[in-house]
């Protein structure tokens, strides 16, 4: 190994390296143990196919490169699904615990300047009474909710039960 093989890059983008693992169907990029102790895999090809298909879907409702948007999810695959799509399209992620309330997310979400908020459909109520509630473009993860738009990510289904 050189020397030159060590040292980061001046620009480096994370997407670009799960990108060069995606030929290979077999290649594990994540391994999560659920409740019930079973091992649930993704290759770096489920991870960069499921990206770009939810990447469509935030498009078409209007995030671009430069936007914000506040996740508030709970550890699963599907988190981390989320943040790839957001860094693969120059979105900056806000993560945020599950434990945050109306007024955590308020303050978040101005001093963010959020732009759209991403949520596990058990953690929607939380942002009713935000002032900037209707100006956010909201995607819901499972579940449904008036006025969210709903993100069908297979694998929140397998790992939340």
């Amino acid at each position: 190994m050189k020397k030159s093989d060590l040292l980061a890059p001046e620009k480096y983008n994370i997407v670009s390296e799960i990108e060069k693992y995606a030929s290979d169907s077999n290649k594990k990029a994540i391994i999560y143990r659920d409740n019930e102790h079973d091992n649930i895999s993704v290759s770096y090809q489920e991870l960069i196919k499921n990206a770009n298909k939810v990447g469509n879907v935030f498009l078409k409702y209007g995030l671009k490169k430069g936007d914000k948007v506040l996740i508030m999810m709970p550890r699963a695959i599907t988190t981390y699904e989320l943040y790839i799509v957001a860094l693969k399209l120059g979105i900056a992620i806000i993560p945020s615990s599950e434990m945050l309330r109306t007024k955590d997310l308020q303050y978040r979400i101005i001093h963010g300047e959020i732009n759209g908020v991403i949520a596990f459909h058990l953690l929607t109520k939380e942002f009713e009474d935000v002032k900037e509630y209707d100006q956010l473009t909201k995607f819901i993860v499972a579940g449904h909710q008036d006025g969210w738009i709903l993100l069908k990510m297979k694998r929140m289904v397998q790992v939340m039960h």
